[in-house]
Formats: structure tokens, C-alpha cells, sequence
């Protein structure tokens, strides 16, 4: 039985798949949900169905391969539509409702059609999405779109036969990638294959030359209006060399982050003792900056930032007004959210709250207002246990802020406010931090702290730049430690630190190694994953309970579940928030009760 921390409808999602497949052993790596967050009943049987017929470990492999490509969202969503079809056809003559099921699926397909938002269609791959649509109107019997001559050969490529075993079915989109998206097994990010051939003495220099200038081009990137990011930077885990940050000018580098991100709000001593305590290790070599997001006047900045930085951050002034647009868009069912939530973590925290002291005539004496009874005759010097009970915990939001965030910004920006305002309603302290890694060095920014009742700056969230998750991790349970207990004023609380996640560290700046050596590891792939587990297992030992809310691609999750263990669950839509959080805050509640004990 699979230990991971599913949430309902993920559950619900995988028996469907269990079912079909006869196997409750599966961790199948994909799962179907429609757009209200509920499990898509018919492509999950197909996919169980898919490890009855098929080879998995081949279709996996093949998929792994497809997934090391920029375009490798798209390439899944058509060789599904490849894999439904042949399936459907092996399938049908055992299990007949699957014609009925199949119908179903394709209205309720129209049925979302029609609420779509302008916003969700420009989501969308309009390549993908018109096949879908003919593979659905044929079910249904509707008319098609209308198509050009290329999507009507591809959509014809796709109808594959049942008769296709797994090689053949395999060969078969090989071919079909080959022929409609000239695609090249092996090349990475889209990019063609690396010419082999050894480069002249004077190509060699100038490549060398280029290297060293891109070095330094880390800079903040944010998206622009509607458009997207370029997508390879968005969805890739690897950078390439020229991307590497070597830059020697650390205090030209602060200066820039300064500029890109706001002051510091730290005394310059005291961040050093900070990079001093955990700047060690693997991230020996980075920087902290800790801000609330104030700028200096741009003109302040001089000839510092380009056009393109000062354009960067407009831009990020521009995100914080589309999250708001977002958040009243959708006010009522994020009204519904928070008080859902509200009511649940009432119910579970109700093993953790004790009494909150209040001022009496009576009980223990507050030797601080102990003057008062004597200088304005207040009899009320005492506490006392009152009517309102407080659960001790203090709990910290860390959002990944990093560009390959930049498609979910807004509903980031969404379900973090409604956290926040749950939490507060519970009268649970809550902070909440953005964190992402430019030009070296790790930034905080600090969007509504333990000591603030309005959630409002949770709005300035927007995304750029890269991700050092372990250092952010650490440096989020510093600021914990210490802004919490100074906020509150009271005995030292529980603490929990919820992660907002896709579970792709990625980092420009080397992992630092004691072992000198020409080749140094780069802060990606499996290193940056081990680097983020070790400082979840360290916060762990240190009694912090930290979890992870996951919105991203299915090929990481192997990685959210080597960071964060079991204490994860993964969110589709923003109507999933108050489930999802309620059973994840659930089973951290009941991991904290079990340590302790």
C-alpha cells in the first residue's frame, strides 16, 4: 500500500486506477482530474487499463524520455489521446460500459468548455486542446472544429488501433513527434542536438568569451501582462553553463538585489551572524537578504539597472494588481474556503488549545503591572485562565517565488491569503515568506509577518529568478525562532513550516565543496533534492514540523516525496484548498502528537 500522503479525490482517483488495473500495488506516476478538482473516473480507467495491455516500464521509460523536452506537457497530453484510443479499442469487447463512460467523459469535456475563462483558453496549448475537442465531438457526435491540413493529419496519426502493442505503440508516436514536431530523442529543452565536430582555436575563444559574459546576466525576470515566459525556463530542472553565477563583485551583486527586491531589513552585523550560522555547508558560498519588499527610488539606483530590470519591476507591480483582480474574481468561493477552513482547523486544534490568560482581580500576580493597583488603584493585576482557548502553534507559509512559478501566481498569491485568514480567524499566529535566488544570494521577502492582522501585502507575491530551497528552508526556520517569539511575547510555541512547492530546486550558484576540484556539483536534479531533504530532516530533528503543499508537475513528485516524506498533499485547484490543507494540517498535527510522546 502507498504511503503517500494523497488527498481524497487523489485516493478516490487512484482505487479507479487500482480497480481497472487489478493491482493495489501501483504508484502510478499520472492521475486524471477534471478542473473542479474531482478524479476524471473514465481516463483513470483507462489508465489502470493501460497497465493491464501495455508494458509500463517501457511506456515510462518513454515518457521520461519525452519529458526531458521543453515541450514535454504537450507531448504527454497527445499521447494520451494516442494511448485512449487503443486502449478503448482492446478494452471494449470485455467491458462494454466503457463505451458509455467514454460518452460521458466527452460532455462533460463541452460542458467545461463552456465556462472556460479567456484566461484558462490562453492556458492552454490550442494544439492539444483542438484535438481533444475532435477526439470528443466524434464521441459525441457533434461537428468538428475547424482544423488545418497539419492538426487534421495529426489528428489522424493519433486515432491509434487497438491492434498496437507496446513497442508499436511506442514507434508509433515516435513517429508522430518526429514527423508534426521534428522532434530529436536526446536533445533537452527543445534545443537540437550539440554539433559534434571539434570547434576551431578562434571559435573556441570567442564560445569562451560569450560563456564569461553570460555569466553574469542573472537577472530578476518576471511575466509580462498576459503572456507567458519562456517555457523552457519555466518547466526545465537543469540550467545550462552559461547560466552559472561566478560573478566576484558581491557588493555590486547586493546592490542589485537591493534594487530588484527591496531593502534589507536587517542591520548589516546582524545579517552577517545570520549567513555566519547558515550559510555553511553546501550553500557556503551563497548570500542572505531578508526585506518586506520596500525599493529604493529607482533613480536612486543609477545606471545600475538596465531597462530590462526596471521593466522587471513594473512588471512585478503589475502581478500584484492581476492578484488582486483574482482574489475578487473568485471572492465568493474563497469566502466559502476560508470559512471551511476556519471550522475545521477549529475542530483540530482543539486537542492542542489551552486557556488564554486573561486579566483578573484574582489568580497568579503580574508582577509587571503590579504598580498599577497602588498608581491608577487597577485591581485587575492578576491572571487567570479564560474563556478562549489557544492551541500553542505557530505556523509559517514559505512560497516558492522562483519563474517557474510565474503560470500560478495568482492562485498562489490566492490560496496563501486564504491560509492566512483561516489561521487568523483561529487565532493561530501566522507568517508568510516568498522566497527565490538571484545573482548568489537567497531572498526573503516577508509579506505578512506574525505580528500583522491584515493579510492585504500577500497580494505582492510575483515570481523570478531561481530556487535554493535548502537555504530558504532554514533561513524560514530561523525567522521563526526569532521573530515569533519576539512577536508574541510568550512561552515558546509548536512550530510548523508549510512549503508551497513544485519540488524542483534549481539554483545558478554551485553546490560548495570542501574537496577542491575543476568540476564542481551544480545545484540541480538529484544534488539540489538531496541538499533540500537534508534540511527537512535537520528542521525535523530540531522539533520543526515541516510539510509541503504541492502544485506542479507530475514528474516531481518522486522528488516532493523524497524531500518531504509523507507529510505532503498535492492541490489541483484552488476549490481543493480547504480539504487538502485540513488533511495535511491533519497529519502534521498527528506527527507532532507522536514525537512528542
Amino acid at each position: 500500500m502507498i504511503s503517500r500522503g494523497y488527498s481524497r479525490e487523489q485516493r478516490r482517483a487512484l482505487n479507479v486506477i487500482w480497480n481497472a488495473a487489478a493491482d493495489y500495488q501501483l504508484d502510478p506516476p499520472f492521475m486524471a482530474f477534471c478542473r473542479d478538482g474531482s478524479g476524471d473516473f473514465y481516463l483513470n480507467t483507462i489508465i489502470g487499463l493501460t497497465y493491464k495491455w501495455m508494458d509500463t516500464e517501457a511506456l515510462d521509460a518513454f515518457f521520461e524520455e519525452i519529458g526531458r523536452d521543453r515541450n514535454r506537457d504537450e507531448y504527454d497530453d497527445l499521447l494520451w489521446l494516442g494511448i485512449e484510443a487503443c486502449i478503448y479499442r482492446k478494452e471494449i469487447g470485455q467491458r462494454p460500459i466503457l463505451e458509455r463512460m467514454r460518452h460521458e467523459h466527452a460532455e462533460h469535456f463541452f460542458r467545461e468548455k463552456q465556462t472556460m475563462s479567456k484566461q484558462q483558453m490562453m492556458l492552454q496549448s490550442m494544439l492539444t486542446f483542438n484535438q481533444q475537442e475532435v477526439r470528443w465531438a466524434d464521441v459525441t457526435g457533434r461537428h468538428r472544429p475547424l482544423l488545418s491540413a497539419r492538426e487534421q493529419r495529426l489528428c489522424e496519426a493519433l486515432d491509434f488501433p487497438g491492434e498496437l502493442d507496446t513497442p508499436a505503440l511506442i514507434g508509433r508516436m515516435r513517429g508522430v513527434l518526429t514527423e508534426f514536431f521534428r522532434y530529436r530523442a536526446g536533445r533537452e529543452d527543445g534545443r537540437e542536438a550539440v554539433d559534434a565536430r571539434p570547434l576551431m582555436p578562434a571559435a573556441s575563444f570567442l564560445k569562451h568569451l560569450m560563456h564569461r559574459e553570460k555569466f553574469k546576466a542573472d537577472h530578476l525576470v518576471v511575466r509580462r501582462g498576459a503572456e507567458s515566459l519562456d517555457s523552457r525556463f519555466a518547466r526545465r530542472q537543469k540550467h545550462n553553463l552559461m547560466e552559472r553565477h561566478q560573478s566576484e563583485d558581491t557588493a555590486a551583486d547586493l546592490k542589485y538585489v537591493e534594487a530588484m527586491t527591496g531593502t534589507c531589513i536587517l542591520p548589516e552585523q546582524e545579517l552577517h551572524r545570520l549567513e555566519a550560522k547558515l550559510c555553511t555547508g553546501g550553500d557556503s558560498s551563497c548570500r542572505l537578504w531578508i526585506t518586506k519588499g520596500h525599493r529604493p527610488d529607482l533613480q536612486e539606483a543609477g545606471g545600475l539597472l538596465k531597462a530590462a530590470d526596471r521593466e522587471a519591476i513594473r512588471d512585478a507591480q503589475r502581478q500584484e494588481e492581476k492578484n488582486r483582480a483574482y482574489y475578487h474574481e473568485h471572492g465568493g468561493e474563497i469566502a466559502h474556503n476560508i470559512r471551511l477552513l476556519a471550522a475545521n482547523f477549529e475542530t483540530l486544534f482543539t486537542s492542542f488549545a489551552r486557556p488564554e490568560p486573561e486579566a483578573a482581580r484574582r489568580g497568579v500576580l503580574r508582577s509587571e503591572a503590579a504598580y498599577r493597583l497602588a498608581a491608577v488603584h487597577d485591581p485587575k493585576v492578576f491572571w487567570r485562565a479564560g474563556e478562549a482557548m489557544d492551541p500553542q502553534i505557530s505556523i509559517e507559509l514559505l512560497l516558492d517565488a522562483s519563474a517557474s512559478r510565474m503560470h500560478t501566481q495568482e492562485i498562489i498569491a490566492a490560496q496563501s491569503r486564504i491560509l492566512a485568514e483561516a489561521l487568523h480567524i483561529c487565532r493561530i499566529p501566522v507568517q508568510v515568506i516568498s522566497f527565490r535566488s538571484l545573482r548568489g544570494c537567497t531572498v526573503l521577502q516577508i509579506l505578512k509577518g506574525y505580528d500583522e492582522k491584515k493579510t492585504d501585502r500577500i497580494m505582492q507575491y510575483y515570481t523570478g529568478g531561481w530556487n535554493r530551497d535548502s537555504l530558504a528552508l532554514r533561513t524560514a526556520a530561523e525567522l521563526m525562532r526569532r521573530q515569533e517569539i519576539q512577536s508574541s511575547g510568550m512561552e515558546e510555541r509548536r512550530k510548523i513550516l508549510i512549503v508551497l512547492t513544485d519540488a524542483g530546486p534549481n539554483d545558478t550558484l554551485q553546490i560548495a565543496s570542501e574537496k577542491e576540484g575543476f568540476f564542481k556539483e551544480e545545484y540541480e536534479g538529484e544534488a539540489a533534492v538531496r541538499e533540500t531533504r537534508d534540511a527537512v530532516r535537520e528542521l525535523k530533528e530540531e522539533g520543526i514540523c515541516t510539510a509541503a503543499i504541492f502544485y506542479g508537475s507530475t514528474t516531481n513528485m518522486e522528488n516532493l516525496h523524497t524531500i518531504y516524506g509523507k507529510e505532503y498533499v498535492r492541490i489541483h485547484q484552488l476549490s481543493q484548498i480547504a480539504t487538502g490543507m485540513t488533511e495535511l494540517l491533519q497529519m502534521t498535527l498527528r506527527e507532532m502528537l507522536h514525537s512528542a510522546s
